[in-house]
Parts: structure tokens; sequence; C-alpha cells
């Protein structure tokens, strides 16, 4: 998993001075918009040698409020957005103890919701982690 590794990325100045919090999965109930909630899911594939890749689907959500600027929100949302694309997009490096191959945009959609009034951009990413696996008797060995 690779929430914690988005989280030290996301958890930066430049996304954290637009908004109230960067968060894994759900935000804190009665939580001021503008926030940045995101969430994964993976799958492994094997190589004969034990070397492991991890593909991940990664949704980054922004929800702002309708009431913050003259655009329903969006153009908060979006000024938001950026700042995280600026981020992760390309992205290749180590973060804390997870080698991140790279990072690409998949696709990115504007959404309202009415019910709370939200307005909301949903990015999503592939992310491909490397792992290595030194279990011996590995399928293909």
């Amino acid at each position: 998993m690779i929430a914690t590794a988005i989280y030290n990325l996301l958890n930066v100045t430049a996304v954290t001075n637009l908004c109230n919090g960067v968060f894994n999965q759900t935000a804190p109930q009665q939580l001021d918009y503008p926030y940045v909630v995101f969430s994964e899911s993976n799958y492994p594939e094997l190589y004969k040698r034990g070397f492991q890749v991890v593909h991940t689907d990664l949704l980054i959500t922004v929800y702002c409020s309708k009431g913050k600027d003259g655009n329903g929100g969006f153009a908060q949302a979006a000024t938001i957005a950026e700042a995280v694309k600026d981020i992760l997009i390309y992205y290749s490096g180590t973060v804390g103890s997870i080698d991140i191959d790279t990072i690409i945009l998949e696709n990115e959609r504007a959404l309202y919701d009415p019910i709370s009034e939200a307005a909301r951009i949903d990015i999503n990413f592939k992310v491909r982690q490397n792992t290595t696996n030194h279990a011996s008797g590995m399928a293909g060995n």
C-alpha cells in the first residue's frame, strides 16, 4: 500500500496552504471545505526472479464549497487540483521505504454534489511501485 507515501507527498505547504487538510479514505466530519481525500487499490505483477511491481489506481478528490468563489467553488478546486498534479504527475523516487517508479495522470473530471453543495474534482492516477521479493520457492523460479 502506498497511502503513507501519497500522504507524505501531498501533506506539504504547496497543498496544505490551499486547503484544510489531506486525508486517506475519509475526511473528519464537520470539517470545513476545502480539503483533499485520496484512496487506492492495487494489484501485484510477479516476475521470474522475484522482482515485483505493484500497480496502484489512485483517486484524489478535491472538495470545495460552492460559495468560495464566483465559479461555484470550481475555481478554488481547480487551484488545489493543479497543486496536487504538480507534485504527483511523473513523480519518481523513494518516499519513506516506498519506491515509486512513476505516477501517471489518467483522467480528471469536475462534479457538483447538490446535497452537500460541494464542488469536487476527481483526479485518477496510475502508480507503479517497485518492490523486491527474495523469497525462494516462488512459482517460475
